[in-house]
């Protein structure tokens, strides 16, 4: 039951997410020429109602209610079926028609939602250890390979004449990604607090991942805008989401060091991943199309 709860949670807080995106959207496109863009922003209830649908309930709330539940392999992947409201939603806000590959898109991404769900990859946060010695130094090796990852990636597209776009995509969804582990030890902490059951440990673990988790969405962001910049958003904003769908996966097995289910949980997560994926690239030009609203 917690299992199916925690998938519904998963999905819902994607759709929540980019539902609060759209009426973000809408108010930057009826404001677009407004001599004081920002103060009407906030002034305006159905954009602040857009940032607490995106941030707050989106964005925390069910997100964090849907890790307690599945753990941070699904979560994801899971909310990538927010991209179809974003598509839908976004017909009512550009005036258009959805074509066969959004079609397609959408379609696929069901399909890949339910072959994912089926992968059975959950982790239960409240009785993983995360402070065994052996999680931990995972835990380090993996962030040091994701910081000199980063690193070298920035050093390398110092002498890159074009392509920054591509580069600062790729450093975007390396930043987001540090999310799918770091989240494992705030979760476990705000699990044990509410149940009195917290070790002095996880304190300690919490305060640094909190930090990790706040600077590694800032610089994701940073990265992203940098990206939009100097590239073609069409072929970027899929790159960027891709890592944050893959890299959780591979933590599964690689930080987290669990075993699958059964092997058909392996060909589920491929399967389903594979669909998301293609998915994403074919919903992906409806989702530029927004981002051109921006200001």
């Amino acid at each position: 039951m917690s299992y199916t709860l925690g998938i519904i949670l998963a999905i819902t807080s994607g759709a929540v997410n980019n539902l609060g995106v759209l009426f973000q959207k809408k108010v930057i496109n009826d404001h677009v020429e407004d001599p004081e863009f920002l103060k009407s922003l906030i002034k305006n209830p159905t954009w602040v109602f857009g940032l607490l649908l995106q941030l707050v309930i989106g964005g925390a709330i069910l997100y964090m209610i849907a890790q307690v539940l599945i753990g941070p392999t699904l979560v994801p992947g899971l909310m990538s079926a927010g991209l179809i409201v974003l598509v839908i939603g976004s017909t009512r806000i550009l005036k258009e028609r959805l074509r066969w590959m959004e079609l397609l898109g959408i379609f696929l991404m069901g399909i890949g939602i339910i072959i994912f769900s089926l992968s059975g990859l959950s982790i239960d946060m409240a009785s993983y250890d995360i402070l065994d010695q052996g999680f931990l130094i995972r835990l380090m090796i993996f962030t040091i390979i994701i910081v000199f990852s980063l690193l070298s990636i920035q050093l390398v597209s110092r002498h890159v004449l074009k392509g920054k776009g591509v580069v600062f995509a790729m450093e975007s969804g390396l930043s987001y990604s540090l999310n799918s582990v770091w989240i494992a030890p705030l979760i476990t902490f705000l699990t044990h607090l509410f149940s009195n059951a917290i070790l002095f440990g996880e304190l300690l673990l919490f305060l640094p991942a909190l930090c990790v988790i706040i600077l590694s969405t800032a610089f994701g962001i940073i990265f992203a805008q940098k990206a939009y910049q100097q590239g073609q958003a069409n072929l970027l904003s899929p790159l960027i989401g891709v890592p944050g769908q893959v890299v959780p996966a591979i933590t599964y097995f690689l930080v987290f060091k669990l075993s699958p289910p059964t092997i058909l949980s392996v060909i589920y997560l491929v399967l389903g991943l594979l669909a998301i994926i293609i998915s994403t690239l074919l919903l992906s030009s409806r989702q530029v199309k927004l981002e051109k609203l921006k200001i």
